[in-house]
């Protein structure tokens, strides 16, 4: 395995009841902005808030993402397993240096030497291992390595099985970009661009509400005013996708993800499709809910030709939603 999850917040959504991928929060004020350089990112302004995102339960983990700190100093990412924290990344507006801490900032391990000024973007990768005698937790500031941490890293030795975002302190205001968790390796610097239906595929099974299927389903936040439908199981509905940013140049991963729901006696499940190399691939069947929400799948590798993708086999590839018994 590798890459688990991507979100780089280009939908302008994050709660997965609401178009996002996150499952839950606490607290007030999440919201969507401009993002790192350029499109959307995610923050938290003042006070408490924390958005959470449930992982397979794994000892370790890798993350990547773009962070900025703003107003108060405080932790702005934490690993847990259940509902206890195995530990926690802080921030210091007043010095710029990030440290670590084990559980639930109750022990703190390490401070790093890379100073990022309050206000600046920077990329940071993080390994956790938590172990209550031989763990690791490493923190690399713009691809540096600046805190390596052995030993006991958490109260308990645990599996991850949830992350969260995190933002505390009255004027605190915490942002993050281009956010990746990967099992294997650190997720080096990436950013996450969004594709959009942008004609009709291959296959055109499901109904439109109105006109174009393909422009039922293209809208940037999503709009529930159109749709397409089907009462027929394994009807398969694709759509020609918009191409990516010119200077993209490796692609490390695709995640398609649709916003669907189950209504009356029709198909109660959907896989999501994708068509590439001439032929179509689907996720395994994802059972719907009887109000909206998010469904995705991510493919690491061209499911076509089983290697890492291109860039030109990421701009012909088709993407949609197949309905399943």
């Amino acid at each position: 395995m590798a890459r688990i999850f991507i979100d780089g917040f280009e939908t302008q959504k994050w709660l997965y009841t609401a178009g996002g991928l996150w499952e839950n929060y606490a607290g007030v004020g999440h919201n969507i902005t401009t993002g790192y350089e350029t499109g959307y990112c995610f923050y938290i302004p003042g006070n408490f808030g924390i958005l959470y995102k449930n992982l397979p339960s794994a000892a370790s983990y890798y993350f990547g993402f773009h962070y900025k700190g703003t107003g108060a100093s405080g932790r702005f990412i934490q690993f847990l397993n259940g509902s206890t924290v195995l530990g926690v990344v802080y921030y210091s507006v007043a010095t710029g240096l990030f440290s670590v801490y084990k559980g639930d900032q109750a022990t703190w391990l390490a401070t790093g030497s890379i100073i990022v000024p309050a206000g600046n973007w920077c990329h940071l990768q993080i390994s956790f291992l938590p172990h209550a005698t031989t763990g690791t937790f490493v923190v690399k500031v713009n691809g540096i390595l600046d805190i390596n941490f052995s030993g006991s890293t958490a109260p308990s030795t645990s599996d991850i099985d949830k992350v969260a975002l995190y933002c505390i302190g009255g004027s605190a205001t915490n942002y993050w970009d281009n956010f990746v968790v990967d099992d294997a390796a650190y997720p080096g610097v990436s950013r996450i661009a969004l594709l959009t239906p942008s004609g009709a595929g291959n296959s055109t099974q499901w109904d439109p509400s109105a006109g174009s299927n393909y422009a039922c389903v293209d809208e940037v936040p999503y709009s529930d005013a159109d749709y397409v439908y089907t009462n027929i199981a394994d009807e398969v509905d694709t759509y020609a996708a918009s191409d990516l940013p010119s200077e993209a140049a490796v692609v490390k991963c695709v995640q398609v993800t649709a916003r669907a729901r189950k209504e009356g006696s029709g198909p109660p499940n959907i896989a999501i499709a994708c068509r590439t190399t001439g032929g179509d691939y689907y996720s395994a069947d994802q059972s719907l809910q009887s109000s909206f929400a998010s469904q995705s799948k991510l493919w690491e590798t061209n499911p076509g030709t089983a290697a890492a993708w291109t860039t030109s086999e990421v701009n012909a590839m088709e993407i949609g939603i197949k309905s399943r018994p």
